[in-house]
């Protein structure tokens, strides 16, 4: 079976949408009238040529900026698992960048540079991510939680114990 083809205006809707992933907008720009937009939007977003097209051009960005799962998931590992020690030395002085894991300094969310009177730049702040916000995301995905953030445990048959005699 033929694949349906798009219209031209779902064609320019589904290069609309890529822009901020917003369907009432998307259709707007794509020449629907503004009464209309929202319910447009809603059933381009239900026709499976538009939703193939759409799926289609993700995957090429995506592909194109190297976004994966897998990228997403390390990024967020180096935001939740980064320790304090890799900044430091045994004199409790700031390390120099270069000396940084390059995990810990993926974790990095802000630096404050300053110039020292010979020239050289010095970190003189940095800021650090939320830990327990990148573990509870990655908690979530791993399934950790339930809805009502009961921890949820392996099922495990534990055969009766007999004590020795």
């Amino acid at each position: 079976m033929a694949t349906p083809k798009l219209t031209r205006k779902q064609k320019f809707f589904v290069k609309e949408y890529l822009v901020d992933l917003n369907a009432s907008a998307a259709a707007r720009r794509a020449g629907y009238s503004p009464k209309s937009a929202f319910r447009m939007g809603q059933e381009n977003m239900q026709k499976p040529a538009v939703l193939g097209a759409l799926q289609s051009q993700l995957n090429e960005k995506y592909k194109k900026l190297d976004i994966s799962s897998d990228r997403i998931l390390n990024e967020y590992a180096r935001c939740a698992f980064y320790k304090i020690s890799d900044y430091f030395d045994d004199n409790g002085m700031l390390k120099e960048i270069s000396e940084i894991p390059e995990d810990a300094v993926a974790a990095i969310h802000g630096l404050e540079v300053i110039s020292t009177q010979d020239g050289d730049t010095k970190i003189s702040k940095f800021k650090l991510p939320d830990k327990a916000k990148h573990l509870e995301a990655l908690s979530k995905y791993q399934g950790l939680f339930e809805r009502d953030n009961r921890q949820k445990r392996p099922v495990i048959n534990v055969p009766d114990y007999e004590a020795p005699e």
